[in-house]
């Protein structure tokens, strides 16, 4: 497939990293964080994922989709930052 072909279809390539996640070829993996009694380290271990440049490319890629499109960035948001979202919050 072309180039042209491509951005005939979605006109940035945050909105094709976008289409790509919630097309299932990206899987929220929600999971409590770890408890290890402090609350640095439980984050650090919880967002160690993060650190791999392959993720940061993508996470940057889908908050460039997110700030073109408020379509885009409600279904992320739903599909993705809200279900990994929860099991972060503090609960009182």
């Amino acid at each position: 497939m072309g180039k042209q072909t491509v951005y005939r279809r979605w006109p940035l390539k945050a909105a094709v990293a976008a289409e790509a996640a919630l097309a299932g070829y990206l899987v929220a993996d929600p999971h409590p964080p770890a408890d290890s009694g402090g609350v640095a380290a439980d984050l650090r271990d919880s967002f160690e994922w993060l650190g791999d440049p392959a993720t940061t490319a993508l996470v940057r890629g889908l908050a460039a989709a997110a700030a073109d499109s408020a379509t885009d960035a409600e279904r992320l948001y739903e599909r993705f930052t809200g279900p990994n979202r929860l099991p972060h919050r503090v609960r009182p």
